[in-house]
């Protein structure tokens, strides 16, 4: 029932063409803030998520000094590195190979990955749905469709990441946000897609190619987000289980085929797991680093049409000849288990909720890809047949559009903190002179771009990978201000190993303190806006 086609070549093409359209509507912001760069004021390369966004640049600069396990750089502590964000390091290492910028090469891996992702749920779509007509339209769908996010934005109702729709702020709901932001989002979303076309013909043929195709794109899942493998686990056990009950399959042998495809990505986990446990400094990332899932609400509105659509796909599926095969079911079993397993496991009590997200919007538009074919052979009068198709055509990505148009003008209006002024890029840059990666006091804003310019390591600088966040964050408040004591200062420089003090605008507007009058302070840069002073 999981056996895929050999997919005609004019879909190949046409995937593939949609896949590079997708690319270049998700750069040309990107190009548009590259070209109004100037001299003074110079695009950072990020439009959505920045904070994140310099995170990834610096995994990419460790590798690109020839690092191959991941340390914390938006952290003081000493800690021993991890095999994590191998994708990044690896990026790092190409960027040196071939002369590109650090940016770039990110630019570059994701514009080039888009249609690849494309083409991973394309081979997933002709695996959970004999018609050819829904392939191409979940392809689209997956591809520029998105909720209601429009709504609430046009409604003036609140716009920061947690109080509103998903397809707005969560890439795990939306491919073409996923596009819009990071390389890695769109590549874990293809090797998850051939984990589960993999997985779902070995469980069903026993095939040793597809056992051997799903152990190593699960593994590479796995890599890129270890829970992947895990959350996607959930409904494949579901299904197995399923058929145990309904097609009387071996237990025992679901069990071990499960075991089997699973096995690398095991290993993988068992590692996290050992290291989160072991590792204060990555313990200390894992605790802050927290996915909840917000509002019921804001996910049925996020998910939008689509989702109404899919819930009268599975709910009608039997009533659509048009889009059956042989007179059986629409779909393969394992996308109505996709699609009702996963809603219950957003709210368990577990701190990545949201990642049960990952690739559902697959099995969304897969569903209502198939409602929209039974609609388009159901409605009897071909105008309203017309007038129907061409509203859902409209306001489906809508919310898409939005963030076209959001990221247009962002990068139209050359400001901070898209675009950062070159006397800061400068300071950055002086950092390369030491070779010993530095820890830097200085605010949050500039400690979380310095990283991802200079082997450095900031004393406070991201939301989740810095220990003691808050704590610190008080403790930056005080350093800068004027009340304090330079014997309290000296202490704290001394305590965290601190090697420099970073004092530009953002550090001077904290409060009044003269490091140039602190003895344990010695001026080792100056350009007129910033000063860097090392710690005696």
């Amino acid at each position: 029932m999981a056996s895929i086609h050999r997919p005609p070549q004019r879909d190949t093409i046409f995937v593939l063409s949609v896949g590079a359209v997708l690319a270049l509507i998700t750069i040309l912001p990107y190009l548009l803030g590259a070209a109004l760069s100037s001299p003074d004021l110079r695009f950072s390369g990020f439009l959505i998520g920045q904070e994140d966004g310099y995170s990834y640049l610096c995994d990419m600069l460790q590798g690109y000094q020839g690092h191959w396990l991941f340390h914390l750089r938006y952290t003081s502590e000493p800690h021993d590195g991890g095999l994590f964000f191998l994708f990044y390091i690896l990026l790092g290492k190409l960027a040196r190979l071939s002369g590109l910028s650090l940016i770039l090469t990110f630019h570059v891996s994701r514009a080039i990955l888009i249609p690849i992702g494309l083409y991973a749920f394309y081979r997933l779509a002709c695996c959970l749905s004999p018609s050819r007509q829904v392939h191409r339209l979940a392809v689209l769908l997956f591809a520029f469709g998105a909720g209601l996010g429009w709504l609430w934005a046009v409604l003036g109702l609140p716009t920061t990441l947690g109080d509103m729709p998903v397809d707005l702020w969560v890439p795990d709901a939306s491919y073409f946000l996923s596009s819009f932001t990071y390389p890695h989002l769109v590549l874990g979303q293809a090797l998850l897609f051939g984990f589960i076309v993999f997985t779902l013909r070995y469980l069903d043929e026993g095939n040793t190619g597809d056992a051997l195709g799903a152990m190593l794109t699960g593994l590479g899942a796995s890599l890129i987000h270890p829970y992947k493998v895990p959350v996607i686990g959930v409904p494949l056990a579901a299904y197995g289980l399923w058929r145990v009950w309904a097609s009387r399959w071996s237990l025992a042998r679901l069990a071990l085929r499960l075991a089997i495809v699973c096995a690398p990505s095991a290993i993988y986990v068992i590692y996290t797991w050992r290291v989160f446990q072991t590792n204060p400094a990555f313990a200390e990332w894992q605790a802050q680093n927290l996915l909840y899932s917000p509002s019921i609400w804001l996910y049925i509105l996020g998910l939008g049409v689509p989702f109404l659509l899919a819930i009268v796909g599975l709910w009608g599926a039997r009533m659509f000849p048009a889009c059956q095969a042989q007179g059986s079911t629409t779909y393969h079993p394992f996308l109505v288990v996709w699609f009702l397993v996963i809603p219950p496991l957003l709210y368990l009590p577990h701190p990545i909720q949201r990642r049960f997200m990952d690739g559902y919007q697959a099995a969304i538009v897969i569903l209502a890809a198939g409602a929209l074919c039974a609609l388009r052979e159901r409605l009897p009068v071909r105008r309203w047949r017309t007038i129907v198709l061409a509203v859902l055509t409209v306001t489906i990505p809508l919310s898409n559009l939005l963030l076209f148009a959001g990221a247009i003008s962002t990068a139209a209006t050359p400001r901070e903190p898209v675009y950062r002024p070159a006397w800061e890029i400068d300071a950055a840059n002086w950092f390369w002179r030491d070779a010993t990666v530095p820890v830097v006091l200085s605010s949050y804003a500039t400690g979380n771009m310095l990283p991802a310019h200079s082997p450095v390591r900031s004393f406070l600088g991201h939301g989740s990978q810095t220990m003691n966040r808050a704590h610190k964050s008080h403790l930056v408040d005080e350093f800068f201000a004027t009340a304090q004591t330079n014997s309290w200062r000296e202490s704290l420089l001394r305590e965290y190993g601190i090697g420099y003090v970073y004092h530009g605008p953002r550090e001077k507007a904290l409060g009044g303190f003269a490091p140039a009058q602190a003895t344990h302070l010695n001026l080792a840069y100056d350009n007129g806006t910033v000063q860097i002073y090392g710690v005696r």
